[in-house]
């Protein structure tokens, strides 16, 4: 499956379920995220809420797709206070 297949569809101004969005393992996550720049998307918001634990964070990026006018939506778990870069 295709990183952009993996990634929940929608358009601005409309609404998910936050179920529908994947949560991708964060190497994964990452690849989606420098895939989608490299293919002429930008990230509109890349934001984290916190986990269950409080070594927890929960990571959400918004991709935005404005040649098709969409938004590409995936999150992650990161089980540790830091992370890998998003940039290489």
């Amino acid at each position: 499956m295709s990183e952009k297949r993996s990634l929940v569809r929608m358009h601005n101004a409309s609404a998910t379920e936050l179920g529908r969005v994947p949560t991708l393992p964060f190497p994964k996550f990452r690849e989606a995220i420098l895939n989608g720049v490299t293919n002429g998307m930008r990230v509109a918001a890349l934001f984290g809420e916190a986990g269950e634990s409080s070594s927890q964070v929960r990571l959400f990026v918004a991709l935005a797709d404005s040649v098709h006018g969409q938004l590409q939506l995936a999150q992650t778990l990161v089980e540790d206070d830091r992370f890998d870069s998003l940039t290489p």
